[in-house]
């Protein structure tokens, strides 16, 4: 139920109560998406409490202009202007969205441009009930050309405004876009992205005036650049809890450890529930394996985090964020939330434009120089790296995420490997 509350003058206060109607409903949505430009972008917004939508008139506009009507559905049928015509449709939220039938009103915009950027409004109404959400879409541009890289950097739940500033070696940069967004509760999110060179030190800061700013540094470089060193872990360890995981199927192979979901009790969010350690602790030297993530049968698996935690139980909770500051670095990709970018494990967190998904992807650990390096191995490059003051030992982190056709392989090496070492 919901409280009216009426104030006809200074002297007297009457309170009406209301039962909701099972008909009511309010809209709930993404504050923000990026997309590259060329790829497919899902606004999402869903009906709460969950009804169907079938018989709902829904409108999509773009904005704050009714008049830019992406899309309208009425009476079971679909119309858009004609500079979305065949771009337009609804789209699943999630792998496990049923769509308007469950109130799963999401817009799905395919070939984006750069000229689709901006507020998205969603506007669900009936005869009893009607509701908006919006929803922000960043549309960035990747070029091919190998002298530029796309960084992007994001930082959520901030009152008031904050600042966001980049830096490459102590000189600021401008930026090429600066968005913010406001969430239910008020709070601010800030997304911006730059164009440097694939050598460059980068410093995204974020903060209130007058407070201390927190801040993400990122070394990019393209080339292969482990050091020559005969250190190689071979064999990471996984041990299996007696039972069975409660939420993964981890299988010893000959060649590795194979690891997958098999129940995601938190919906479509891939989170801690999911994540293991090796066996294996770390405190000196350099280290070095890899982890498959395909199979000729399938595509490159989508969702998975890999890096290391300098914590060896690790929190089984839903609503636990790993980050560096609480000892977990890693690099992560999703099939759900900012889809065309892989992301570090920074504060803020640093999206890294997807070129190609990986299917074997190699983790350097360097304990003397608290440096973590993430390589696509059949590339030969770098995806990105990360650096942290270790504090005793470390362990190998893992995440199959969730709903991939493909396994994660931690793999055991056999045979000569692709990096000289």
């Amino acid at each position: 139920m919901y409280f009216k509350f009426v104030f006809p003058s200074k002297h007297a206060v009457n309170v009406s109560v209301y039962k909701l109607k099972t008909s009511d409903f309010f809209l709930k949505s993404s504050p923000s998406v990026s997309v590259q430009r060329g790829h497919t972008a899902t606004l999402p917004c869903w009906l709460e409490p969950t009804q169907s939508a079938e018989l709902l008139e829904v409108l999509w506009y773009h904005r704050n202009d009714v008049d830019l009507s992406v899309m309208r559905y009425s009476n079971k049928k679909v119309s858009s202007l004609s500079s979305y015509e065949g771009r337009v449709s609804f789209g699943p939220r999630g792998v496990t969205s049923g769509g308007l039938a469950s109130g799963d009103v999401s817009l799905e915009l395919v070939n984006v441009t750069l000229q689709d950027s901006g507020e998205y409004t969603c506007y669900v109404s009936s005869d009893q009930s009607h509701d908006t959400a919006v929803v922000t879409l960043a549309v960035t541009a990747v070029w091919t050309d190998s002298s530029v890289v796309n960084v992007s950097c994001r930082s959520e739940g901030w009152y008031p405004r904050p600042q966001l500033r980049w830096l490459n070696q102590n000189e600021s940069l401008t930026p090429k876009s600066i968005q913010y967004t406001e969430d239910s509760l008020g709070l601010l999110s800030v997304h911006s992205w730059v164009l440097v060179s694939p050598s460059s030190e980068i410093i995204c800061t974020v903060g209130l005036q007058g407070e201390e700013e927190k801040e993400t540094r990122l070394h990019l470089s393209t080339r292969s650049e482990l050091p020559q060193t005969g250190k190689r872990d071979t064999h990471i360890k996984i041990t299996n809890p007696e039972g069975g995981h409660p939420h993964l199927l981890i299988k010893a192979l000959p060649n590795g450890y194979v690891v997958r979901d098999k129940r995601f009790p938190n919906g479509s969010k891939v989170s801690m529930i999911t994540a293991i350690t090796g066996t294996n602790s770390f405190s000196t030297g350099e280290h070095y394996w890899e982890v498959s993530l395909g199979n000729t049968n399938t595509d490159p698996k989508r969702s998975w985090w890999l890096g290391v935690t300098s914590v060896f139980n690790i929190p089984v909770n839903a609503d636990f964020c790993p980050t560096e500051s609480k000892g977990y670095w890693f690099l992560s990709s999703s099939s759900s939330e900012n889809p065309d970018f892989f992301q570090l494990s920074t504060e803020p967190p640093t999206l890294l434009p997807v070129n190609s998904r990986p299917e074997r992807v190699g983790v350097y650990l360097n304990c003397e120089t608290g440096t973590v390096i993430f390589y696509d191995v059949d590339n030969s490059s770098i995806i990105g790296r990360l650096t942290g003051d270790f504090q005793g030992e470390v362990f190998p982190f893992f995440n199959p995420g969730l709903f991939d056709a493909a396994p994660l392989m931690i793999l055991h090496h056999n045979k000569t490997d692709p990096f000289e070492l």
